[in-house]
């Protein structure tokens, strides 16, 4: 079987509690319009990891999985470099603005932080 292209692989995925923590305890924040980033970094020479925390407050099912679904997008097309966790915590209009404008307030927020 041929790996996908767009899969999303566990080496590239907080899946801890710890690591989550990990993030919000020593990582940096930034907050953007759309989301507020926290950025830890590990040190390491492992790919960059993505946490996504989508709270009900953004919305119903549907709204709260079209927000992961367009964050992981834009983790996938983004360069980061190794060694980096990264917890995207989605705000109430991450699911409304369309994808481009998503990611590019995603960029930013993260060039600030």
């Amino acid at each position: 079987m041929l790996p996908n292209a767009a899969a999303f692989p566990k080496l590239r995925r907080l899946l801890r509690r710890k690591d989550f923590a990990i993030a919000q305890r020593q990582g940096m924040a930034a907050r953007g319009r759309h989301a507020l980033i926290l950025v830890h970094v590990r040190g390491d020479a492992l790919p960059a990891r993505l946490g996504i925390v989508a709270s009900r407050k953004i919305g119903d099912a549907v709204a709260r999985n079209r927000a992961k679904r367009l964050i992981r997008e834009w983790f996938r097309k983004e360069s980061l470099p190794n060694g980096v966790d990264i917890v995207v915590i989605p705000r109430i209009s991450a699911h409304q603005v369309a994808a481009v404008a998503l990611w590019a307030g995603l960029a930013e927020t993260l060039r600030k932080g």
